[in-house]
């Protein structure tokens, strides 16, 4: 809304998004010159649902079509609002759409009278599917997060370490409560990789074949590595991995757990 306002000189955007467990439109963002009476307008309709045809902005969900009043302060459709109280008079309000169907309207404001332009109405079906393109890529971005965060949360109550790696196979993220003897404050590998420290349980041809395995991006299970302490006592983990990719399909690196078998390898010896 911020960059179309700017574009072409309106002093108020906001977008609805279509909020579907309550089957209505809400303000989702929004951007306006400073001004208390402005601020007032965007706080007035935080606070409001649309449901199709309810006002302005169910009226343009329910019809599908961009609508340009000149003047609302003169328009007989509009009876009060906050808009009109605070001396708005041009309007614009289009549709959001992705895959066909709306998942939003936006509307913008001026308190200048402005005539229709044919040029921003016959390009706003392109402009709109591009920002619904836009929107549902963002939604899908930010599921995505969330589904992360969960996972995190959950396999750090399940193992004794949680690690992700870019796609460079180096380490970005470690974390863990488990044993003393895997935590990453105690062993750090942030930036590195895998086979940059000194696991004495692997051979050139193990690590060979571990590396074709991450660069054809298939998971691993239980994935054994012995390390020497201080004291020369080896310590041993278990790790497991699975490869991550974006919403676009690109590969992002790798995350997994690993959990610390030390004592059952000292009670296999």
């Amino acid at each position: 809304s911020h960059t179309v306002c700017e574009a072409e000189g309106w002093e108020c955007g906001r977008y609805f998004r279509g909020d579907e467990k309550a089957g209505g439109m809400r303000l989702a963002e929004a951007w306006s010159v400073p001004g208390e009476a402005m601020d007032r307008f965007l706080a007035r309709s935080r606070s409001v649902s649309y449901q199709p045809g309810d006002g302005l902005i169910g009226r343009v969900w329910q019809s599908g079509q961009p609508l340009w009043i000149p003047d609302i302060a003169k328009d007989e459709r509009i009876h009060a609002g906050i808009a009109r109280e605070i001396g708005m008079h041009g309007a614009f309000f289009f549709v959001v759409k992705s895959e066909g169907k709306t998942i939003g309207v936006m509307s913008f404001h001026s308190r200048a009278v402005r005539e229709p332009e044919e040029r921003l109405l016959l390009a706003m079906n392109v402009i709109g599917s591009q920002i619904g393109q836009f929107v549902k890529r963002k939604q899908a971005e930010e599921e995505m997060r969330a589904s992360e965060a969960r996972f995190r949360s959950l396999t750090g109550l399940s193992s004794d370490v949680y690690w992700e790696q870019d796609d460079q196979f180096r380490f970005t993220v470690m974390s863990g409560s488990g044993s003393s003897q895997v935590n990453p404050q105690v062993f750090p590998l942030f930036g590195k990789k895998r086979w940059e420290q000194n696991y004495v349980n692997m051979t050139a041809d193990a690590w060979a074949k571990h590396i074709a395995l991450l660069e054809a991006h298939k998971p691993f299970r239980d994935m054994e590595l012995c390390r020497l302490d201080e004291s020369g006592m080896k310590i041993w983990i278990s790790i497991s991995g699975e490869p991550v990719f974006d919403v676009s399909g690109v590969f992002r690196g790798y995350r997994g757990v690993g959990k610390d078998i030390t004592g059952r390898k000292q009670n296999e010896e």
